[in-house]
């Protein structure tokens, strides 16, 4: 990671009991560290285990996080309800301040909203992601954050294009026209933070069959387009950060064929963002 110019690591956490090694790992290795606190989605709407998430975040905070994003896609709720946009908000003040009370220096994230049109509006099922970062900037969220959270997992063509890609023309397949939709809703009033960010390819590790959009996406295209994106993005104020998923998770087919670090222990968008980011 460091020879590749990446700053950053990311995990995920429920519970505060490992962070404290998570943290120093990352810090001991010359790495800043996102957590991301994963709600609990049976939990979310009782306001008792709110008080306790909230004191988890502080928690967080206080032992060092450099980052910490405020839930994983809390626009889904998988076999729960979801907060409503006025709910998360609320949530997400609360939780911003005693984030700060307890380290002035972590950065506050939005949890990314998974990019879905499946919902057709907004219910306590489930909110399309552009109405849910409408809903959340109406309700002031950009007061108490400093990145607006974004996921981008579902691209096959270049970071630059906006036609193209083998599953249709929805906005959430290309990845600048998300991150223009997502900055234009908050009125540039906050930059983006992409909290994983990363394609797919079969090279390699291997495709899920619910991947096909994939299929096509050989390693050299995943390494050059990532390198891309990131280019694009430290050249923009509108992504203030952006996490690579992923380098070397392979516990599963869907997560292995995301991994940048190949079988065979080679890593070509390693290089290339070598080159993009160490050339000064």
């Amino acid at each position: 990671m460091l020879t590749s110019g990446i700053t950053w690591v990311s995990m995920q956490t429920r519970t505060s009991e490992n962070a404290q090694q998570l943290i120093s790992e990352a810090h001991n290795s010359g790495l800043r560290i996102l957590l991301t606190a994963v709600q609990d989605e049976k939990l979310i709407t009782d306001s008792d285990y709110q008080i306790r998430y909230i004191s988890l975040l502080a928690s967080l905070a206080k032992q060092g996080a450099d980052a910490i994003e405020i839930g994983n896609e809390p626009n889904i709720g998988r076999n729960a309800e979801i907060l409503t946009t006025a709910e998360y908000t609320a949530l997400l003040c609360e939780a911003y301040s005693a984030i700060k009370e307890a380290n002035p220096n972590t950065l506050v994230i939005s949890g990314a909203p998974a990019p879905t049109a499946y919902f057709g509006g907004c219910s306590r099922r489930g909110c399309d992601d552009l109405l849910w970062l409408q809903g959340l900037a109406e309700a002031g969220a950009a007061n108490c954050l400093d990145y607006v959270g974004a996921h981008y997992l579902s691209g096959a063509t270049s970071p630059r294009e906006e036609s193209g890609h083998p599953a249709g023309s929805h906005y959430s397949w290309y990845f600048w026209p998300m991150v223009e939709r997502y900055y234009e809703i908050f009125g540039g009033a906050r930059p983006l933070a992409f909290t994983a960010f990363g394609y797919a390819s079969p090279e390699g590790w291997g495709l899920p069959q619910t991947f096909i959009w994939a299929e096509n996406t050989t390693v050299a295209e995943q390494a050059e387009w990532t390198a891309e994106a990131v280019q694009m993005a430290t050249e923009s104020n509108k992504v203030g950060m952006l996490i690579v998923y992923n380098l070397d998770y392979t516990f599963s087919e869907w997560e292995a064929c995301y991994a940048l670090i190949q079988p065979d222990g080679s890593c070509p968008a390693c290089d290339m963002l070598r080159q993009l980011l160490l050339q000064q």
